[in-house]
């Protein structure tokens, strides 16, 4: 029996702990007949007896128990709502990821690392900028996932933020002076990564004065999750991606 809310998709959702924007960038994207349902990751640090070399990438967060937690909800598809960590050893090393989580789930859970394949794959994007809320060390990571997946990465914009809290602080200007300084002739489109960093609804009005696909983080993987699933809405108010694709 499905539910009468979710009668057509029941989504679980993994955000960490900190996290304030993909919950409800999430649901204002919900079709009618498909519900959404969030699970926070507490954050575990790094394991004790680790040593100066373990890398916290995939560890610092309770994805296990979130998603034991999800399930309890009876969802149909499960998406990790946290970006940084799914980039972490290029499109090889996202797509191992993807299928760890998916094997201890016992179903589909979608990275936002592949969700991005598939969206660039879609529109056929080779040459992009991006905008993160990371700290330089952690862009150089991106960029090398990026360039995995066969897309040339012609400019990087980092925000520079240490705590997740600060990157959800993130002023509208501020995003928007960033997606405009991302911008040139040689760019087919400007991509934002950091689930925490409000972007859904500025990636649509960026759209208009760019003239060129903006496509944020939440979005993509909320398009991609909705697409695996069969569900092939056209929702307006997102950008292209979700409207058209």
């Amino acid at each position: 029996m499905k539910n009468t809310l979710g009668h057509r998709a029941t989504i679980g959702i993994l955000v960490p702990g900190r996290n304030t924007t993909v919950q409800p960038e999430s649901d204002d994207m919900r079709p009618v007949g498909v519900t959404n349902h969030v699970a926070r990751m507490i954050n575990i640090g790094v394991p004790p007896g680790a040593g100066a070399d373990f890398k916290i990438g995939q560890y610092a967060l309770d994805m296990e128990g979130a998603i034991d937690a999800v399930k309890l909800a009876g969802v149909d598809i499960i998406l990790l709502g946290h970006s940084h960590d799914s980039f972490e050893g290029g499109l090889k090393g996202g797509t191992a990821f993807e299928k760890k989580l998916s094997d201890f789930a016992g179903m589909p859970v979608l990275v936002p690392s592949l969700a991005y394949v598939a969206a660039v794959k879609a529109m056929g994007l080779k040459r992009v900028s991006i905008l993160t809320p990371y700290l330089t060390a952690d862009d150089d990571l991106v960029k090398s996932f990026f360039e995995s997946a066969g897309c040339a990465v012609v400019k990087m914009k980092a925000l520079q933020y240490d705590t997740g809290h600060a990157i959800a602080q993130t002023p509208a200007d501020v995003i928007r002076t960033s997606l405009a300084a991302l911008d040139g002739p040689e760019v087919d489109a400007i991509l934002q990564v950091g689930t925490n960093l409000p972007t859904a609804r500025i990636s649509n009005e960026a759209e208009f004065w760019l003239n060129k696909p903006v496509l944020s983080v939440n979005v993509v993987d909320y398009w991609h999750t909705l697409r695996t699933l069969g569900i092939d809405d056209k929702v307006d108010g997102f950008g292209t991606l979700l409207r058209d694709y």
